[in-house]
């Protein structure tokens, strides 16, 4: 999945859009409004606009009351699963470190939505 996006610059806009699609839709599925949320969140771009174009993050949303961050690290899928994750409760963050793929994409989907309902919970 998006196996060039560290060096195609199409590719890394899709995929860049794959995720904001994804929790999008994890968001409304949550009963969450989007407006309550920033995504994304962290900057991915050098001052002369630029992208980084090295998935750190790849996608980031902070929810708007509860100050809570999330980012996703992606990186290129080299023939081993990746799936890690830590909060970091006194900067209110989950980051997660993905390489994408079919294996590790139900892991992400079910930290995000877990993420989801605790920020949104706490900013009701």
């Amino acid at each position: 999945m998006y196996d060039n996006f560290l060096t195609d610059e199409k590719e890394y806009a899709a995929l860049e859009q794959y995720w904001k699609d994804h929790f999008t839709a994890l968001l409304k599925a949550a009963g969450e409004k989007p407006e309550d949320w920033q995504y994304p969140y962290y900057n991915t771009t050098f001052s002369n606009g630029t992208k980084f174009m090295d998935g750190n993050p790849i996608f980031s949303a902070q929810h708007l009351k509860t100050k809570e961050t999330m980012k996703i690290v992606q990186e290129a899928f080299e023939g081993e699963e990746l799936l890690e994750h830590w909060e970091d409760e006194e900067d209110q963050r989950l980051t997660i470190v993905c390489a994408l793929t079919e294996t590790s994409m139900p892991g992400v989907t079910d930290l995000l939505k877990g993420w989801i309902v605790k920020a949104g919970a706490a900013g009701k």
